[in-house]
């Protein structure tokens, strides 16, 4: 079916009536993967952190190997961002789970 429009076309196509039928709904995977480094980071999670008490939580001492093993895995992974993001260098700066995050942590809790 198409309808003209002014100079512009708009061309409607409906699904086939077994298309639905046939074919079974697939919900998306959206929990990200999380390596055991970013796993022991999330669990220990409660509220706004810094680097420093992150750290000190979870019990790593060495400041480039939390960063490379646990702070950027989750960042990239999106369960985690920063609490100034115009300013990712600041002495203020404190980290928060994101709702993927979030919803990660409630959905380990589910099997726990």
């Amino acid at each position: 079916m198409w309808q003209e429009v002014g100079p512009v076309l708009r061309v409607i196509v409906a699904p086939h009536p077994e298309a639905e039928e046939s074919s079974p709904h697939v919900t998306p995977h959206v929990t990200p993967h999380v390596t055991p480094h970013v796993n022991k980071l999330l669990v220990n999670w409660r509220k706004e952190l810094g680097r420093g008490e992150l750290q000190k939580r979870i019990g790593v001492k060495d400041r480039k190997h939390f960063y490379e093993a646990y702070l950027t895995p989750a960042m990239n992974a999106g369960l985690i961002e920063f609490t100034i993001p115009d300013k990712p260098k600041s002495k203020f700066q404190k980290y928060r789970l994101t709702a993927i995050g979030w919803q990660w942590l409630k959905d380990q809790k589910k099997f726990i």
